[in-house]
């Protein structure tokens, strides 16, 4: 089935993802959730409320959203980090 000109697929199939290596899985998951970190309101998160009597102006807490953004690219970065020092990695070759 094809896609409406315009729209982008957002899911990956099963036999891509298994294809991928741990750490490309990791950072595949890691992506996915940006991208529903900045999702369109029409998907809500629960960050966003909406005034009834303000003509549809959309109020949203900066401060927390922030906060949440920061604590989860900390988690992410030590994750990653921790996972670069304790896999031995070899340099890949060119």
């Amino acid at each position: 089935m094809k896609l409406p000109p315009g729209e982008e697929s957002t899911k990956v199939d099963d036999a891509t993802i298994e294809a991928l290596s741990e750490t490309e899985q990791h950072v595949l998951e890691e992506l996915q959730q940006w991208g529903e970190f900045f999702a369109p309101e029409s998907r809500s998160s629960g960050r966003v409320q909406k005034s009834k009597g303000d003509g549809g102006v959309t109020q949203v807490n900066i401060e927390e959203a922030a906060l949440q953004l920061i604590d989860t690219t900390m988690t992410t970065l030590s994750e990653l980090q921790s996972e670069l020092q304790g896999g031995g990695r070899q340099p890949a070759e060119h």
